[in-house]
């Protein structure tokens, strides 16, 4: 799997020889799963890589094709899924 992050005017980003990009191979036997924390470490790589190359004159937009992603939540957070169902 690759998780990369491309700019329309520049292609892959990267700059200084620092880039975005993460190799990874995906499975109990591999590497794991990509998790939240990987991907956090990855945006806050490809945002200071976008400030170098810009020189913080520029704004970031993100987006994300990431179903994952959307179901995390943070550890104190609210769950349906643990909630007593029925009359308590």
């Amino acid at each position: 799997m690759v998780s990369e992050f491309l700019v329309p005017e520049w292609g892959r980003l990267m700059h200084g020889g620092q880039e975005a990009r993460l190799f990874f191979e995906a499975g109990k036997n591999r590497d794991g799963y990509f998790s939240s924390a990987e991907l956090l470490e990855q945006v806050g790589k490809a945002i200071d890589i976008f400030n170098a190359k810009t020189g913080g004159t520029a704004t970031l937009l993100l987006a994300f094709d990431n179903a994952p992603g959307h179901l995390k939540r943070a550890p104190d957070a609210l769950s349906a899924r643990k909630m007593p169902k029925g009359p308590s």
